[in-house]
């Protein structure tokens, strides 16, 4: 009975860490480019747009600027989402040119979520690299 016990709960363990429901890329620290790689099998969104969520402090108000890059727009057309809580405060698919996103926003201290995922919707069939970067505009 006791090895049954254990051997559920391994299981169920494994489940939760094989098929979590969310992505988080981690923490983006202003003024230090993230590189990343926008897989072929993340999680979805509701509108079916599969995602990685990064977290960043901003320690002081002021105008800010988030570019999500991507290393190959044919593959990955990437689109950007700033998120205070479980609101979507703002959003840029091309702001950057040439299917690059490029957001600028006045923002308070706090702490934000940024969702990277792609125009369109669907898994891509070919992972692409990307660099996220956060930077205070005017100092």
């Amino acid at each position: 009975m006791s090895r049954y016990i254990i051997l559920v709960i391994v299981m169920a363990v494994s489940a939760m860490i094989c098929c979590s429901s969310s992505s988080s890329g981690g923490a983006v620290t202003v003024g230090t480019p993230t590189n990343g790689t926008f897989g072929t099998s993340l999680p979805t969104d509701s509108n079916q747009k599969p995602y990685i969520d990064y977290t960043v402090k901003i320690g002081a108000a002021g105008n800010y600027q988030i570019d999500l890059v991507s290393k190959n727009t044919s593959n990955y057309d990437p689109y950007i989402t700033l998120r205070q809580g479980s609101n979507d405060i703002a959003s840029d698919d091309d702001g950057g040119g040439e299917l690059q996103s490029r957001l600028t926003k006045e923002l308070q201290p706090g702490d934000y979520t940024i969702r990277v995922t792609r125009f369109g919707g669907g898994q891509l069939d070919t992972a692409t690299d990307f660099t996220l970067t956060v930077t205070k505009q005017g100092g």
